[in-house]
């Protein structure tokens, strides 16, 4: 009788001990380098990416420019894209039903993704995932580049999601010229702003605040990587320590005191505080940077979000021309309507660009007519 129990231990074991599901190598492929480290192998001929959660597929359109790779993505980034100028750029995207068909491809989290689910999705020939969703995608024998943050550099961030996304694509000359193009951009500011020559660097406080949930706030510290675009503007960021966490209340801001207050904007926080709102709210009253109206939205969501490798000099010159305006003359438009164009040959209208730098919400901050349309003719 003894015997029965140990052969059902033997067969439970074994069970434990079978390998995970593997899909057959494909004859045909290209291997790229994820951004976890991963050699991921990509099947010939290419058919396409599916893209998970804490994947954007803004940043696969940014860095690639191919709306046709694209074969599934979740609803909530349908959503997005049709409030984005991706929609106007590749409305094609918006109209084929079969990519946006699930949700739940946008829903596995973790190991909570939903296995049967993304064996659904074997006409993608790779997933784009977040680093802790990649290993769940990978037991069940999909292919999966993952994705991961730089916790110190944003530069290394971008410049690894531009390489990645652009080797998944097949063009990796396309990363190569936007990585170029990226420290292009910031040598000629730094040519023409001289910021090592500055006698002072205005303190700058990039913050989120919200109209509803007051207790709602957070701040980029000197430990963000966002922070090395501080110097590049001239300023210096007005949290000075790098050990405060992002978490901030209202009193801890108001210590900072900043000479300007950036606000970010994205699509997750429906009712965040637009500059007006911010500067009629009574607990920054106490503020120099609320006093001299020197409060702007950042553009961070929609129509257009610069944080990608191809507009975060824009952005970057942006933040410039606000902290210091009599160093430098405008261009923001014109580089803006020029990358655009370079990465997607679209020609921005003037009303496109106009949303694009928030001017509905930044016309009442000071100095923001430099960034509209006239501003040159104006004063001439």
């Amino acid at each position: 009788m003894w015997a029965v129990p140990f052969a059902s231990l033997i067969v439970i074991a074994l069970t434990l001990l079978r390998p995970d599901p593997q899909m057959p190598q494909p004859e045909s492929s290209r291997t790229i380098t994820d951004m976890v480290g991963r050699h991921v192998r990509i099947a010939l001929p290419f058919k396409g990416v599916a893209v998970t959660w804490a994947a954007r597929a803004s940043d696969y359109l940014s860095d690639t420019g191919a709306p046709e790779d694209i074969v599934r993505m979740g609803a909530v980034k349908r959503e997005i894209l049709t409030r984005s100028l991706f929609g106007t750029i590749f409305p094609e995207l918006l109209t084929k039903d079969a990519i946006w068909d699930t949700e739940a491809i946008s829903r596995g989290r973790g190991l909570n993704a939903e296995v049967e689910t993304l064996l659904a999705f074997k006409e993608a020939s790779v997933f784009l995932g977040g680093y802790r969703m990649a290993p769940v995608i990978e037991q069940v024998g999909l292919p999966v580049a993952g994705l991961k943050r730089d916790d110190k550099s944003n530069d290394v961030m971008l410049i690894g999601l531009a390489k990645m996304h652009a080797a998944i694509s097949g063009h990796p000359e396309r990363g190569e010229l936007l990585i170029e193009r990226y420290w292009q951009a910031f040598h000629q500011l730094e040519q023409e702003l001289q910021p090592a020559r500055l006698d002072s660097q205005p303190r700058v406080l990039y913050m989120s605040s919200m109209t509803e949930n007051k207790r709602s706030l957070g701040y980029w510290n000197r430990a963000h990587p966002f922070n090395v675009y501080f110097p590049r503007a001239g300023t210096e960021n007005a949290v000075l320590d790098a050990s405060e966490m992002g978490r901030p209340d209202a009193e801890r801001i108001l210590l900072t005191d900043p000479d300007l207050i950036l606000l970010r904007d994205t699509p997750f926080i429906p009712n965040s505080q637009s500059p007006a709102e911010f500067m009629a709210d009574p607990r920054w009253q106490g503020m120099k940077a609320v006093a001299a109206k020197r409060v702007y939205r950042l553009p961070t969501a929609f129509p257009v979000d610069m944080r990608g490798i191809g507009l975060m000099p824009v952005m970057v010159r942006l933040m410039a021309e606000l902290a210091h305006p009599d160093r430098l003359q405008p261009k923001v438009r014109t580089m803006l309507r020029e990358f655009i164009f370079a990465d997607f040959s679209y020609q921005m209208s003037d009303d496109e660009i106009d949303a694009a730098l928030k001017l509905d919400e930044n016309g009442g901050s000071a100095g923001f007519e430099r960034f509209t349309r006239n501003y040159q003719k104006d004063k001439s």
